[in-house]
């Protein structure tokens, strides 16, 4: 069985239902190591941050993109839209702008 890899999507936008869409289905397509876990979806607006999640599946919805990255329980932060720079000060190693699925653990 596969272990859990619990992501964190920064954007709702077109991007953020690309890759959420990506995250729900890189099994279909790959032999992956991980199951990913649509955690967090976070977004501008909270009617439409609910909305997203709702819709695709995520366990929780956010406001803040502060609240994603310091959630210890979120293992990859995917940023579709929002710039992270003091992600790396708040312990957050990984963060995949383009082409990343998988945290390099």
């Amino acid at each position: 069985m596969a272990k859990t890899l619990n992501v964190g999507i920064i954007g709702y936008g077109f991007m953020g239902r690309t890759h959420s869409n990506a995250y729900r289905k890189v099994a279909n397509f790959f032999d992956v190591p991980y199951k990913p876990v649509l955690k967090t979806i976070c977004g501008l607006e909270e009617k439409e941050a609910k909305a997203f999640a709702d819709r695709w599946g995520f366990e929780t919805y956010a406001t803040d993109w502060h609240e994603v990255i310091d959630d210890k329980s979120i293992d990859v932060v995917r940023c579709a839209g929002y710039w992270l720079k003091d992600a790396p000060k708040r312990g957050i190693e990984h963060i995949c702008w383009d082409g990343c699925m998988f945290p390099n653990a």
